[in-house]
């Protein structure tokens, strides 16, 4: 079976108040997957505090349905409320279990600190 590769592309940080609590972020993560996708069963999403150490913290199933980009959003939470740095790669796997190499390695610093993004900001005009 080929085991297929992944190229991390983005990792886009975002944050989302109304569905977070404190201390916790919302990391939106977004790939390409090399065709043919036929024996494709999903990613395995890895991270660490340091580079090239890493935990598993996510299984992302594969839809069935091959296109160009895919996209996640997964949460992180922080007990002590600091900024973290996190280092993130990504493999895909087979109906076998057979997993690819490691994508690129991504980074992102997550502050916990900080407060929320105000959300739904607008300004009203009363014409007298």
């Amino acid at each position: 079976m080929k085991i297929l590769s992944v190229f991390l592309l983005a990792i886009v940080l975002s944050i989302t108040p109304a569905f977070c609590q404190t201390g916790t972020k919302e990391l939106t993560f977004q790939w390409e997957q090399p065709l043919p996708v036929d024996d494709l069963a999903g990613w395995n999403l890895y991270y660490g505090t340091a580079s090239g150490v890493y935990d598993k913290i996510g299984i992302f199933n594969y839809a069935g349905t091959p296109t160009a980009t895919y996209t996640q959003q997964f949460i992180l939470t922080s007990p002590t409320g600091q900024m973290i740095t996190y280092y993130f790669v990504l493999t895909a796997f087979d109906g076998a279990g057979n997993e690819s190499d490691f994508s690129n390695e991504v980074l992102a610093r997550v502050d916990f600190l900080a407060p929320g993004v105000p959300v739904n900001f607008r300004v009203t005009i009363k014409v007298q």
